[in-house]
């Protein structure tokens, strides 16, 4: 190629060192867009030697650049079809921005890779392994045994044998919020146990005029999140399955405490050795006892054989959206304006934000109330502005903006 190539057609900078492994496939990659780069550019210097050049005020049209286009795409296909089609364009942008060029620039290409399935032979494998310690798990509840004290201390002899019960019971309720609850996420699994402390995070509902949805039960999953020198709390609302949300309920019924982390960092050793002492009351074969990773791994799978992928992600995800407010929430969920929304208090005199009594107004109490308090919702206000815009029916009323806006 005798001609002199301008410099807005960059071609890549080939790397001299003979390197193997991830090196060596990066290099081939060079070379093969090097390759049908330096064809471009053959193509051009035969077919349109003023682009090649660099001209200044070159003029094409449409069809010219069609019919120069199917030439330099020639049989070319695949990835090879993408970098010489984007190399060609960016030359030309770089033209018309530079040199003046007065021809319509062509849209990149770009490669749409195929959305990732979220099963494999390995993440199959995990359900089978999971529905075999879920057998032993729902043979164990059949059974109707007491959690063995001897087979803990054998294990772990710094347990002393009152704790067992409660431990196993702290260690079901994460199993299950795993398994069957849908807490995939490692921070909010570790920030459960915080959240179960002190009062029960029940919904009362005052159902005594209205035919009302049952009772909710949630958790205000929570934990500090450092920006700097400064921290916020993030706050997930988990709403658990009816087999999980059974397990808590009798946990504040039994008076259970969960036991506090001693330390930082504490909260992910603690998750292993309660879902340890589970496995081991159930009397699980250590060989088919999972580690954290695993048993989120394959409780995912298992949720996304029955749950549309953007709820898994959010599963899985840290913080992808914030959480309604409590009051938002039951508004949202009754579809009821809340008349009362009062913390309900333990029996040390603290206020729980989840555990709340509610009372939905009657309709002749809400009349009473909007007459005592004159402008609620903005009702009227509401009605005065239609007044000021209309005069009767339909006749609209044509006001200065001014006056309209005030």
């Amino acid at each position: 190629m005798t001609t002199t190539i301008w410099q807005g057609w960059r071609l890549p900078k080939l790397p001299v060192e003979q390197q193997g492994g991830d090196h060596s496939r990066a290099r081939d990659r060079l070379y093969r867009e090097y390759t049908e780069q330096s064809n471009v550019l053959e193509i051009l210097h035969h077919f349109a030697p003023s682009l090649a050049r660099g001209e200044h005020d070159i003029e094409m049209s449409d069809e010219q650049l069609d019919t120069l286009l199917s030439v330099i795409h020639g049989d070319c296909t695949g990835l090879d079809l993408v970098t010489r089609h984007n190399f060609f364009v960016k030359g030309l942008d770089e033209g018309v921005r530079q040199l003046d060029w007065q021809l319509t620039v062509p849209s990149p290409m770009s490669i749409i890779k195929k959305e990732k399935s979220p099963f494999t032979t390995s993440s199959f494998a995990s359900l089978h392994a999971l529905d075999y310690l879920d057998s032993f798990y729902m043979r164990y509840l059949e059974s109707g045994k007491e959690p063995q004290q001897e087979i803990i201390q054998k294990k772990y002899p710094e347990i002393k044998a009152f704790r067992v019960p409660w431990l196993f019971h702290a260690g079901q309720i994460l199993y299950s919020a795993i398994t069957r609850g849908g807490l995939l996420n490692n921070t909010w699994i570790e920030s459960l146990g915080e959240s179960l402390r002190g009062t029960p995070p029940v919904v009362n509902i005052n159902q005594s005029e209205t035919l009302l949805p049952p009772p909710l039960l949630w958790v205000n999953l929570s934990f500090e999140k450092k920006r700097g020198a400064s921290s916020e709390t993030v706050t997930r609302r988990w709403l658990p399955d009816p087999f999980t949300g059974l397990l808590i309920i009798e946990w504040h019924k039994k008076g259970y405490s969960w036991p506090k982390i001693e330390g930082p960092h504490k909260a992910r050793q603690q998750v292993n050795h309660l879902l340890s002492i589970f496995y081991t009351i159930i009397q699980l074969p250590p060989h088919n006892q999972p580690s954290l990773p695993k048993l989120i791994e394959a409780s995912k799978t298992r949720l996304s054989l029955s749950t549309p992928k953007f709820l898994v992600n959010y599963a899985v995800s840290l913080n992808q959206s914030p959480s309604l407010s409590d009051q938002a929430w039951i508004r949202f969920h009754y579809q009821k304006k809340i008349d009362e929304y009062i913390p309900i208090k333990d029996k040390t005199g603290t206020s729980n934000e989840s555990t709340h009594d509610l009372t939905f107004p009657t309709q002749q109490n809400r009349k009473n109330k909007l007459n005592k308090a004159g402008t609620t919702d903005q009702a009227k206000e509401y009605i005065r502005l239609r007044k000021c815009l209309y005069r009767r029916g339909n006749e609209k009323k044509s006001l200065p903006v001014r006056q309209a806006a005030t």
